[in-house]
């Protein structure tokens, strides 16, 4: 709880699998992506070299997104990436591409949000502790959480002092930067 995460207890003979990839929902709630990402993989039966797209898609009928899965489409479907790659055009695409693969996603999951993820899970996963917490440690599926501010967008351009860009920040205490690493306040 003091690490604003998620226990989950695992019993024995618990399914593991599926207890460990709970986690993505901790990502899930806290992220809406609106752009794709793109992957580019190795097709099994062929060798050929395939690019997808993929995007996530929500749930958006209760008071907080669900996450129902992902969605991926490859380019393939569309246009030969072999013969794509040799028109002018795809140094920009790549480029593209790689800039909006690469964003950093906000993570942005307050106190009530966590709650509910933790509620979901199991009681066990509950925490009581401090004065935030107690405000949402009844949480259920219906609590309605604070809005999240959807203006809030990443800077393609940033990096911090020491020359890193945001992705290297993410899931890190902003507020513990000079203690923890020697940045300035």
């Amino acid at each position: 709880c003091e690490n604003r995460g998620v226990f989950y207890p695992v019993l024995d003979n618990a399914d593991l699998g599926g207890i460990m990839s709970a986690y993505i929902k901790y990502f899930a709630y806290g992220q809406e992506m609106c752009s794709a990402s793109f992957l580019s993989y190795t097709s099994a039966t062929g060798g050929q070299t395939l690019l997808a797209g993929c995007m996530a898609a929500y749930d958006r009928t209760g008071p907080n997104p669900d996450l129902l899965g992902v969605t991926c489409m490859d380019t393939n479907l569309l246009t030969d990436v072999g013969q794509w790659n040799a028109t002018a055009g795809w140094p920009f695409f790549v480029c593209t591409a790689s800039d909006m693969t690469k964003q950093c996603r906000q993570l942005d999951l307050k106190e009530c949000h966590r709650q509910k993820i933790r509620a979901a899970h199991s009681a066990q996963s509950v925490c009581n502790i401090d004065s935030e917490q107690q405000t949402y440690s009844t949480a259920t599926a219906s609590t309605v959480c604070p809005c999240r501010d959807q203006g809030c967008q990443d800077d393609p351009a940033f990096r911090d002092e020491k020359g890193y860009f945001c992705d290297t920040w993410v899931g890190d205490d902003c507020k513990a930067a000079a203690a923890s690493w020697g940045y300035s306040d």
